[in-house]
């Protein structure tokens, strides 16, 4: 369960000893942590995109670039350029595909931080659960 702000306060008034000689830099110290504990769920989203692109693009670019391989025209030189332009196409659209899903999946984790008040695993299985449904989702009408 995450504390307070009033706990986080508390804390950081204890460790006040810390910055007597400096009480401008304690409050500097003070604001700071509490801007990024105010804020931590946006930013957390923005970085698990950014995760979840990189980790898409550089999986993405391996795989595509086996396939190029094996689908490019005999020759090694033919080969390594259908390699490239497999990975040039591909890659980036497999990297934005794992971003959305990376943020989609933080923003409904942090969503339900805030609503229910603390964070547990439950947090992170309904937040899948909830991602694949709503990916799920905008192929309906393929469905029928």
């Amino acid at each position: 369960m995450l504390p307070s702000t009033a706990q986080v306060l508390k804390q950081l008034y204890r460790n006040l000893g810390k910055f007597s000689s400096c009480k401008v830099c304690f409050w500097i110290v003070i604001d700071f942590v509490l801007l990024i504990y105010t804020f931590h769920c946006p930013w957390r989203i923005v970085d698990d995109c950014g995760g979840a692109f990189t980790m898409g693009a550089i999986g993405g670019g391996v795989f595509q670039s086996i396939k190029g391989f094996r689908n490019a025209p005999v020759g090694i030189q033919h080969r390594l350029k259908g390699s490239a332009n497999a990975v040039r196409i591909r890659a980036p659209q497999i990297g934005g595909s794992f971003a959305v899903w990376g943020g989609l999946f933080s923003t409904i984790d942090c969503g339900l931080v805030r609503i229910r008040g603390k964070e547990d695993p439950w947090n992170s299985i309904t937040s899948g659960a909830m991602t694949g449904a709503v990916l799920a989702a905008r192929n309906f009408s393929s469905w029928a």
